[in-house]
């Protein structure tokens, strides 16, 4: 019995050593743990503090750079303008929205001298008739001459202004006193090359148009009338090794609402280019050093309420014109996660079914913004994991409930790529996910601040959950077409794609041939 309770004693006592020493182990490895974490922190603590040193340095050179100020809006406002001003309005179909324009143009005030250029792409409609009641100059072209850029050029070549003014059919001026408040920054500003003006928008507006102008105007940051350009020097830096936003915001310019000084204009012009007219003007000042303002304090009412079909066009467009354009820099993002035009049309169009399933498993939308969004990205999570199977199946049972003109451009974009199964659903790995979500993140924000309640907007949340990710689509395609070309790998049926995502919005329906195809690749900026 006494060697049994020995035995046992011995044996805890063992056990108790045994503990003791794993605890000791394990007390070694947490504090070494532990060190190793201290040391992390202050690694990460140094590291923060010479980036935010390099980006103190960075916001001090740059300043030295570019120069930003603000536009003097003390008490020398001339009473009047007394010289004149040519308002220059490209038209085609304008109706009644022209004649808005028009009309709030002939009653703007403190400016003594006002003509009026149109330059009409063959309306079918009464614009011609429009025009000419409030005394317009008209300019008729042929539809198939129009050019963004070279059609507001004739348009200033028909003019007689000191001052060059452009806006659009569809624009209306803020108040009476838009083109006084656009000419009196030239007045104090004499350096004052060109300027643009804020687009603004009503409140009942589409909710996707509210948020993009919101977001459009915290990208540019200006506080209010601001003039910009580069310093002027022999040891000034190259523009072009300024990071892809700097470059946006400093060659900004926007003719939706814009005015230029004649003698600018003369030596600028618009080139002959099938988009993105304005960005290129704007690029071509800012490499010559003349400064150019945006105003805040006035504008145009202007928005459209297009499709998703026409933001996936737009995006696209967009986004080679800005690389062609401000050269911004291109990597190698698509050949390197071995993405090819296949797949890319697999990320596209598993894409597209995957949210319209999300949609149609939302059913009707609530009233409340944050239960709407929520509601829809609890079943978009939900169908990430799903089976291919299972993802298909759905779409099939509601893909003809969900008809649309962008499920038409994407088959027509896609239709000779036979699409796999498993890699269209294959969302783990789809390029587009990612972006897409942090998109619908930012639009949920902004609901969540501007809107109390989306009733009498439900369909335009669809709406926009579709905008969203036509965004993503056009803007990755556009990359994904921008790095095929830049590796000498394009193809016809690349080339095919790439003409009907710029019909519509850089040449009309009407010129869909072979030959306006030729036309676009000679006019198209960069290439």
């Amino acid at each position: 019995m006494t060697y049994n309770v020995t035995d046992k004693i011995q044996e805890m006592e063992w056990a108790l050593e045994c503990a003791s020493r794993i605890i000791k182990k394990k007390h070694e490895s947490s504090s070494r743990q532990l060190r190793k974490l201290q040391a992390s922190d202050v690694l990460l603590t140094n590291l923060k503090r010479q980036l935010a040193e390099k980006d103190d340095f960075l916001r001090k050179l740059m300043g030295s750079i570019c120069r930003i100020t603000a536009v003097d809006s003390g008490n020398n406002r001339p009473h009047s303008i007394t010289s004149r001003i040519s308002v220059i309005i490209p038209v085609r179909n304008g109706g009644e929205r022209l004649k808005d324009l028009l009309g709030k143009i002939r009653s703007q005030k403190k400016v003594l001298d006002v003509e009026i250029i149109i330059v009409d792409s063959e309306s079918t409609d009464n614009s011609v008739q429009i025009g000419e009641e409030f005394g317009a100059k008209i300019i008729p072209i042929l539809e198939s001459e129009f050019n963004h850029g070279g059609t507001r050029t004739l348009g200033a070549q028909h003019s007689t202004g000191d001052y060059l003014v452009f806006t659009v059919q569809d624009a209306i001026p803020v108040s009476n006193y838009w083109l006084y408040t656009m000419i009196c920054p030239f007045i104090s500003h004499p350096e004052l090359a060109a300027l643009s003006a804020k687009q603004f928008i009503k409140p009942e507006a589409d909710l996707f148009s509210l948020w993009s102008h919101e977001r459009m105007a915290a990208f540019l940051g200006f506080q209010g009338d601001t003039i910009y350009s580069l310093s002027v020097g022999p040891g000034d830096a190259d523009w072009r090794y300024f990071d892809s936003k700097t470059k946006r915001i400093m060659t900004f310019f926007d003719d939706v609402s814009s005015c230029i000084r004649r003698d600018v204009f003369q030596e600028f012009k618009f080139r002959p280019v099938i988009n993105a007219e304005d960005i290129d003007f704007g690029t071509r000042l800012l490499e010559n050093r003349k400064p150019m303002a945006y105003l805040t304090s006035t504008g145009v009412y202007h928005w459209h309420e297009n499709g998703a079909d026409d933001v996936f066009k737009r995006n696209y467009i967009g986004t080679k014109a800005q690389v062609y354009i401000l050269e911004n820099h291109m990597s190698n993002y698509f050949d390197l996660h071995g993405i090819n035009l296949k797949r890319m049309a697999e990320h596209i169009s598993g894409m597209y079914k995957l949210i319209s399933v999300c949609i149609a498993e939302m059913g009707a939308v609530v009233p409340n913004p944050i239960a709407a969004i929520n509601s829809f990205v609890k079943s978009f999570k939900k169908w990430l994991d799903s089976s291919p199977n299972d993802t298909e199946l759905k779409w099939n049972r509601i893909k003809e409930k969900s008809g649309s003109a962008f499920y038409s451009l994407i088959n027509e974009l896609f239709v000779d790529i036979p699409l796999d199964l498993e890699q269209q659903y294959n969302f783990k790995q789809n390029c587009l996910t990612s972006m897409f979500m942090h998109h619908i993140e930012e639009f949920a924000a902004y609901l969540c601040q501007n809107q109390q309640s989306l009733e009498g907007r439900e369909d335009e949340l669809i709406d926009s959950i579709y905008k969203l990710f036509a965004i993503e689509a056009g803007t990755k395609l556009g990359l994904y077409y921008l790095e095929v070309e830049m590796l000498h790998r394009l193809t016809p049926l690349h080339q095919r794609i790439d003409h009907l995502l710029a019909r519509g919005v850089c040449y009309s329906q009407e010129m869909d041939t072979e030959d306006s195809l030729v036309e676009t690749e000679k006019t198209y900026i960069g290439q």
